[in-house]
C-alpha cells in the first residue's frame, strides 16, 4: 500500500508540473522588475497559496484574486476613458491654438519695417491728393469769374452807436460768400478748405468719411491706409522698395526658440499619451497640428474691410511668407518630439524613481519591446 501511495504522489506531482497554469499577461516582478509573462504558477508548500517565482531574482509573487465587479466600476471605466479622450481632443485644440498665436507673433514682428514703409508713402500719397484737390478748387473758383462790388456802407442813424464800423461795412451777402467749406474727392480721398470769417482757412482730410488724424506715437503703420491706394499703388511701391523679402523685419527669428520649445514638448507628450497607438500615428498629429494652424492664420488675413491700419496691410502680404515658414518649423521639431518622447519619459522615470516604483510604469518599456531595467544593487 505504501508504494501504492507512493506512486500515486509522484504522478499527481508531475501532472501539477506538465499541467501547470501560466501567467499569460505583463507583469513586472518587484523585486528586479523582470517581466513575468509565462512564468508557471504553482501551489505554495507550506500556505497551499498559487504563487510564481522571478527566474531573474526568486522573489515570489502572489497570484491575488479579485471579487467580481459591479456594474459601477465598469460605468466609471467608461467615464476616465471618455474624461481621457475629451482632454486629448483639448489638449490638440490647444497646441494648435499656441502654434498659430506664436505664428501671429513672428508675422507681426516681421511686418513692423514694411508697415512703416507703407504707412509712409500713403501719406505721402494723402498730401498729394491733398494738394490737388485744393488746386481744383481754385481751378473752379476762378473759373466762375466773381464779380467785385464796392462795399456797401451803411450809414447809422444819428441815435445809433456803432462799437465795430469794419464789421457794420460789410455786406451779409459778402459775409456769405467768404466764410463756409468746400470738399473735393480725388482717389477716394475727400479734401475739405474750410473758410473762416476773418478770411483764415483750415484744410482737413478723410477715407470713406474717417478722418484722418496726426500720427499715433509717432509711428506710420497706425496709418489709415485706402483700397484704392492698395489695389493702385502698393504694389510698385513695394517693388521700387526693393521688393517684399528685402522689407522684412529679420528679427523675427527669434521667434523660433519659443516655437521650437514648444513643438517639441508637444511632441514628446503625443508620444507618450498614445502609448495604445503606433508610433506613425503619433507622427500624423504635429503634421495636423500644424497644418490646423495655418489655416487659422491664413482665414484671419481674408478681411475685405473699406480700410485697413499700414500695419494690418504688411500683415496681411506677409502671411503667405512668415506663416508657412513658422509652422513648418512647428511641424519639424513636433516630429523630434514625437521621435524622442518615449526615450525621455523612460529616462525621467529611472533618474526620478526607485526601481519598485517605476514597476507601474513598465509599458513605457514593454510598448516598445524592451524590458525593464534591473535595479543595480552596491
Amino acid at each position: 500500500m505504501e508504494s501504492e501511495n507512493t506512486t500515486n504522489d509522484s504522478f499527481k506531482g508531475t501532472r501539477n508540473v506538465e499541467h501547470h497554469e501560466q501567467i499569460r499577461a505583463d507583469r513586472a516582478c518587484i523585486g528586479c522588475g523582470f517581466n513575468l509573462f509565462g512564468q508557471p504558477v504553482v501551489k505554495e508548500e507550506h500556505y497551499n497559496l498559487a504563487i510564481t517565482r522571478c527566474p531573474e531574482c526568486g522573489e515570489v509573487a502572489a497570484i491575488q484574486s479579485y471579487p467580481t465587479m459591479s456594474h459601477w466600476v465598469n460605468r466609471f471605466r467608461v467615464i476616465l476613458g471618455a474624461g481621457w479622450v475629451v482632454s486629448l481632443l483639448v489638449a490638440f485644440a490647444i497646441n494648435s491654438l499656441i502654434i498659430m498665436g506664436l505664428s501671429f507673433g513672428s508675422i507681426d514682428i516681421a511686418s513692423e519695417k514694411l508697415s512703416e514703409e507703407i504707412g509712409f508713402a500713403h501719406s505721402r500719397w494723402v498730401e498729394a491728393q491733398s494738394l490737388a484737390a485744393i488746386e481744383e478748387q481754385k481751378r473752379v473758383k476762378d473759373s466762375m469769374n466773381p464779380v467785385e462790388s464796392d462795399p456797401v456802407v451803411i450809414n447809422p442813424e444819428p441815435d445809433t452807436t456803432v462799437e465795430d464800423p469794419e464789421v457794420a461795412t460789410i455786406d451779409p451777402v459778402l459775409q456769405n460768400v467768404v466764410s463756409g467749406s468746400v470738399s473735393t474727392t480725388i482717389n477716394g480721398i475727400t479734401t475739405t478748405v474750410t473758410t473762416e470769417s476773418d478770411g483764415s482757412t483750415t484744410t482737413s482730410t478723410s477715407i470713406n468719411g474717417v478722418q484722418t488724424g496726426s500720427l499715433m506715437g509717432g509711428s506710420y503703420r497706425w496709418t489709415t491706409i485706402s483700397n484704392n491706394w492698395i489695389e493702385n499703388e502698393l504694389g510698385p511701391m513695394i517693388e521700387e522698395k526693393g521688393g517684399l523679402w528685402a522689407n522684412v523685419n529679420r528679427e523675427f527669428l527669434i521667434m523660433l526658440i519659443p516655437i521650437s520649445i514648444v513643438s517639441t514638448i508637444a511632441g514628446i507628450f503625443w508620444s507618450v499619451a498614445l502609448l495604445g497607438s503606433r508610433r506613425r500615428v503619433a507622427i500624423i498629429l504635429p503634421i495636423v497640428v500644424s497644418c490646423i494652424a495655418l489655416v487659422l492664420v491664413v482665414s484671419t488675413s481674408m478681411d475685405n474691410s473699406m480700410m485697413s491700419y499700414a500695419s494690418e496691410v504688411a500683415r496681411d502680404h506677409l502671411v503667405y511668407v512668415i506663416g508657412p515658414l513658422m509652422v513648418t518649423s512647428a511641424a519639424i521639431f513636433g516630429l523630434l518630439g514625437v521621435f524622442i518622447g518615449r526615450s525621455v519619459a523612460r529616462f525621467v522615470v529611472l533618474v526620478s524613481l526607485p526601481p519598485r516604483s517605476r514597476v507601474s510604469l513598465s509599458i513605457l518599456w514593454t510598448r516598445d519591446g524592451l524590458e525593464l531595467p534591473k535595479p543595480k544593487y552596491k
